[in-house]
């Protein structure tokens, strides 16, 4: 099941990047050096009587970038910001579940976008399970049990 989880996290992730966000992302093999983002979007997921989430960790250049592109605008304000990375990790959770369940027994949560210190908390512990190079700037996923409320 890991396996399947981890290729669909990877297709989903890409597929929005690319389509809503104009953004390539190319996989990263072995993982990267770096710290973590500003920025982590948790996106619960729950069926069968599994809690467990969606972890996105992005640069503040990234999350920036997204925005800018997403609203076509040049100049994106920190709530902008905020509301575009909780609709990609609504369209990527939104993909992920489809993929993943066909009966329909998974549900997805709202996000949550956590910043700076209270960010690296939600990851720290956890090694990604897939990486991406997107114009230079490191996107991490995580997937675990739920850490938050």
């Amino acid at each position: 099941m890991r396996e399947v989880l981890v290729r669909k996290l990877k297709e989903v992730t890409s597929e929005v990047l690319e389509t809503m966000f104009y953004l390539v992302p190319e996989h990263l093999e072995g993982g990267s050096s770096g710290g973590e983002g500003e920025y982590v979007v948790e996106i619960p997921i729950e069926g069968g009587g599994t809690k467990a989430a969606i972890y996105l960790s992005f640069s503040s250049n990234l999350a920036e970038q997204m925005a800018a592109n997403f609203l076509a605008e040049g100049e994106v304000s920190q709530p902008m910001i905020i509301d575009v990375l909780k609709e990609a990790a609504n369209m990527m959770g939104g993909n992920l579940v489809s993929a993943l369940d066909k009966k329909g027994e998974w549900k997805l949560g709202q996000p949550q976008v956590y910043q700076g210190v209270e960010a690296y908390g939600m990851v720290i512990g956890l090694e990604p399970v897939c990486e991406f190079d997107v114009d230079g700037e490191i996107l991490r996923v995580y997937a675990a049990g739920r850490r938050g409320g």
